[in-house]
C-alpha cells in the first residue's frame, strides 16, 4: 500500500497541472471498495477537484501528509482483488463462450452440498429464511450489489460452483461470478429445488439468530465472544466492548484469528454482511450466531439505559485482532 501511495503522490503532481476544464469520467462508484470516500458525482472536472478533494488538499501539504490521508482507515479489499490484478496483468482465461451450468434435480442439489470442492451459493435475498433453513455448508450471497463481493470473498478458485437461484437471474448471476474470475459454474437449481429436498426429508441447516439489542445479555456467557465483520475504521469509531474485528471481505484470510471453542455472536452495522459471514463461519465448522439489526440501535439503547456505551477503539481493541 505504501509503494502504491507514493506512485499515488507522483501522480498527483502531474493531475495537478492539468487545466481546470478538462473533464474527468470516474472510473469507480460510491462505494466501492477500490478505495475510500469515493463520491457519487457521475462526471467532475479538474478545476472542480482541485478545489473540492480532500485527498489533492493533502496534497498540497506535502508528500507525508498526502500519505498519512490516503493510507488511514482504508477500506479492507475483497480477497478476489489479488486475483483480479493478476488477470488483469496477464489477461483472463479463454472461456470462448458464457459458461451453460446445467440444471440439478432436488437430490443431485443435496448431494453437492456435502462435497467439500463445492461451493453453494445460496442467493435468496431474505436473510431470514436462509437462517431458518438452508443446505448445509451454503454460503449465503443475495443476488444483490453485493453479489461479486460475498462470491469473490469467500468461494475459492479451484471450487465448483452451484447455484441455488431463479433461472430468470441465471445469466445475471453467471456474468457477476465470470467478471470476477470465479468460471467453474457448474449447476444451478431454482429454490422450489430446495423445498423439494426439505419436504422428503433432506438434510438442513439452520443458523439462530438474535437481534442485536440481545448482545449485550449474550456476550455474558462466558463462551460467547462478539465478532464485529465491520470495517477497521468503522470499528474505531465505536463498537461493542471487547468485541473481535475483522472485515467479513478478509474473514477467509485471517480464519485463524477465530476462536473455535466460543460461540461468535456475528455483528455489523445492518445485519447484512454479518449475515454472510455467520454462513461462511458456519461453512467453517464454527459456532456462528447471526445477529441482526442496526448497530445505531444498540448506541441508542446503551446510552438509554446508561449501560456501556461503545467504547472508542483504543480502549476495547483485542490484541491481534484489529490489524
Amino acid at each position: 500500500m505504501e509503494e502504491g501511495a507514493h506512485t499515488l503522490y507522483r501522480s498527483v503532481q502531474r493531475f495537478l497541472e492539468l487545466p481546470d476544464w478538462l473533464q474527468l469520467w470516474p472510473g469507480h462508484g460510491a462505494g466501492s471498495a477500490c478505495g475510500k470516500a469515493l463520491g457519487a458525482v457521475p462526471e467532475s472536472t479538474v478545476g472542480y477537484e482541485r478545489r473540492f478533494s480532500p485527498a489533492l488538499g493533502a496534497a498540497r501539504e506535502g508528500e507525508e501528509a498526502f500519505l498519512s490521508y490516503v493510507l488511514d482507515a482504508q477500506p479492507e479489499p475483497p480477497l478476489y482483488f489479488g486475483r483480479m490484478k493478476t488477470l488483469n496483468r496477464d489477461g483472463p482465461p479463454l472461456l470462448g463462450a458464457l459458461p451453460r451450468p446445467r440444471r440439478l434435480s432436488a437430490d443431485e442439489l443435496g448431494e453437492g452440498s456435502t462435497r467439500s470442492d463445492v461451493a453453494l451459493l445460496d442467493t435468496r435475498e431474505d436473510r431470514s429464511a436462509f437462517m431458518r433453513g438452508h443446505l448445509p455448508r451454503s454460503l449465503y450471497a443475495p443476488l444483490d450489489k453485493t453479489f461479486p463481493t460475498v462470491a469473490g470473498s469467500y468461494v475459492r478458485p479451484e471450487e465448483r460452483i452451484h447455484l441455488l437461484v431463479e433461472e430468470d437471474r441465471l445469466e445475471e448471476s453467471v456474468r457477476a461470478l465470470v467478471r470476477i474470475g470465479l468460471d467453474r459454474i457448474e449447476g444451478w437449481a431454482p429454490l422450489d429445488a430446495l423445498e423439494s429436498w426439505a419436504a422428503a426429508g433432506g438434510a438442513m441447516a439452520t443458523i439462530e439468530e438474535i437481534d442485536i439489542l440481545d448482545v449485550h445479555e449474550r456476550r455474558g456467557r462466558q463462551e460467547g465472544v462478539v465478532l464485529d465483520v465491520r470495517r477497521l475504521a468503522e470499528y474505531r469509531e465505536g463498537h461493542v466492548p471487547g468485541a473481535l474485528n475483522v472485515a467479513h471481505t478478509r474473514l477467509a484470510a485471517r480464519i485463524g484469528e477465530i476462536p473455535r471453542d466460543r460461540e461468535l455472536l456475528v455483528q455489523c452495522r445492518t445485519g447484512s454482511r454479518s449475515a454472510v459471514a455467520a454462513a461462511f463461519l458456519e461453512r467453517e465448522g464454527y459456532r456462528a450466531v447471526y445477529v441482526n439489526g442496526l448497530f445505531d440501535d444498540w448506541v441508542t439503547a446503551r446510552d438509554t439505559e446508561a449501560g456501556e456505551p461503545p467504547a472508542s477503539g483504543r480502549e476495547a481493541r483485542v490484541e491481534g485482532t484489529a490489524t
